[in-house]
């Protein structure tokens, strides 16, 4: 309710992203924390990716393209290089 009320509320995002996170929804936790980064904040991306390791290889997959993808647009972020090597350890 509060994210649908302030949908560019940090404080909102961060929270989405963390009970997305502790739910497993990974790729929406990743969405979230994509929408701090572009508000111009640093999420912890890599946590994402080290929570990946259970995940279906299709679905690590997918996960994979989101952070090569976003990591085009941020290639010096620091998160999103950690989080994509750990990724592709998991392969």
């Amino acid at each position: 309710i509060w994210l649908d009320s302030a949908p560019d509320d940090r404080e909102a995002l961060s929270t989405s992203a963390q009970a997305l996170l502790a739910a497993g929804q990974l790729r929406a936790a990743f969405a979230r924390l994509q929408q701090l980064l572009e508000q111009g904040d640093q999420p912890p991306f890599q946590l994402i990716a080290i929570q990946a390791s259970p995940l279906a290889d299709d679905e690590r997959q997918l996960l994979l393209q989101d952070f090569q993808q976003l990591l085009q647009r941020h290639p010096h972020n620091e998160a999103l290089l950690v989080g994509t090597g750990l990724l592709m350890e998991q392969q």
